[in-house]
């Protein structure tokens, strides 16, 4: 037998190793929630018999008691013992809103508040109307300006002394 043979071989056994253990598993798993649900369905139909010989002896008492006798049994004794605690579920839905109350009574004033801050400058006004004219300025006294053709050449104007303010003379250079 050649070693490829032989390799064969081991891999059909591993494969069937592995089909019979997960068939096994399969097995066990499916007895095992068929013994559950059995006992799980024995426990809920002894329960129910148990809730209706409860209500049966507490009906039979009542039925007693409205012929004025008394109940020969105490019907606690068929309910057996507070079982623990069980865990709490999910929260339900809200339920409607409730009628408003009435108003509570007026508080008393808190303390003053510290200043806000400064507000943002309002929009220009409406122009008011023109002023009255003023008196008539004084001529300038001189003025000079830069020559457009000669370069750093700056000529000046000024005025003559004895010209009068409403016909002023000018000697330029």
């Amino acid at each position: 037998m050649t070693s490829s043979e032989f390799r064969a071989k081991l891999d059909r056994q591993a494969r069937r190793r592995t089909w019979i253990i997960v068939f096994v598993t399969a097995v066990i798993a499916g007895l095992g929630g068929y013994a559950w649900a059995q006992a799980n369905s024995a426990a809920h139909a002894q329960q129910h018999r148990a809730d209706q010989a409860s209500a049966a002896a507490t009906q039979a008492c009542d039925q007693l008691k409205a012929l004025g006798y008394p109940c020969p049994f105490d019907t606690a004794k068929f309910r057996g013992e507070q079982g623990p605690e069980g865990a709490q579920g999910p929260q339900g839905p809200q339920g409607p809103a409730g009628d408003p109350g009435a108003p509570g009574p007026q508080g008393v004033a808190g303390p003053q508040g510290p200043a806000g801050q400064k507000g943002d400058t309002g929009a220009a006004g409406a122009q008011g109307p023109a002023g009255p004219g003023g008196p008539q300025g004084a001529p300038p006294a001189s003025w000079s300006w830069p020559d457009p053709v000669v370069p750093g050449l700056i000529h000046t104007c000024s005025r003559d002394a004895a010209s009068p303010d409403t016909a002023p003379t000018y000697t330029c250079t």
